[in-house]
């Protein structure tokens, strides 16, 4: 009987062992990319953060408004935590994203205007184009500007793109292969049927971009703009 109890008593020790070892086992630290962009009209200058650390700071809306990406390790199972703030320390936007793999990117947007800035959190896919191609992503943060359709060169690269904030599945999608071409001419497509050139751009080979509108035109605002997507 003695034995029988001892046995018992030994198996279950060494359970309580080996869960406790299993629990107190260091998860494994993951690695993640953030930038942030100030697409928000009349917003003030944004800082932004990432765990609570200053990455970049003043980040105006009308120029110098992308910040460079910034790799963070996270410990698995807890979440990225981002924000912009103003020059008050007063967070207009934030993000507390759980963090499930590795290597992964993302942006954190301000967009609409600056009394109802809202957040926009976009998964950026920067693996390599095809070769000698470029890769494009299109995003509709102008708050009072209507669906709109995006060619360059005279091809449709993007349909029937809403305002983001809206509509969030029409304004932003997934990065599209095109025609690498440093002149790319774009312009933008009304339901009028009206054809706007916003300009011409370089969407050189093997590089990501992204494109998008921001600005109000009711206020003279309005803006199209493209950055590389480069870590």
């Amino acid at each position: 009987m003695i034995n029988k109890v001892t046995g018992i008593l030994s198996v279950c020790l060494s359970v309580i062992a080996i869960s406790g070892i299993t629990s107190c086992k260091k998860q494994e630290t993951i690695k993640v990319s953030y930038m942030a962009v100030n697409a928000s009209a009349g917003a003030p200058k944004l800082d932004f953060y990432a765990m609570g650390e200053l990455k970049e700071g003043g980040l105006r809306s009308d120029s110098n408004n992308t910040s460079k990406y910034y790799e963070v390790a996270v410990e698995g199972g807890k979440s990225f935590i981002a924000s912009l703030k103003d020059s008050t320390g007063k967070e207009l936007v934030s993000v507390n994203n759980p963090v499930g793999q590795d290597g992964k990117s993302y942006s954190l947007w301000a967009i609409d205007t600056g009394s109802k800035v809202q957040k926009l959190l976009l998964t950026d896919d920067l693996t390599a184009p095809e070769s000698g191609k470029a890769k494009l992503r299109f995003v509709h943060t102008g708050a009072d500007a209507p669906q709109v359709d995006v060619f360059i060169n005279g091809v449709e690269v993007f349909e029937n793109r809403f305002f983001i904030g809206y509509e969030i599945q029409s304004g932003a999608r997934d990065f599209k292969t095109i025609t690498a071409n440093a002149n790319s001419a774009i312009s933008l497509k009304l339901p009028s049927g009206t054809t706007v050139p916003v300009g011409t751009f370089d969407l050189s080979a093997d590089k990501i971009y992204t494109a998008y509108i921001k600005g109000l035109i009711a206020d003279s605002t309005f803006e199209f703009k493209v950055f590389e997507n480069k870590k």
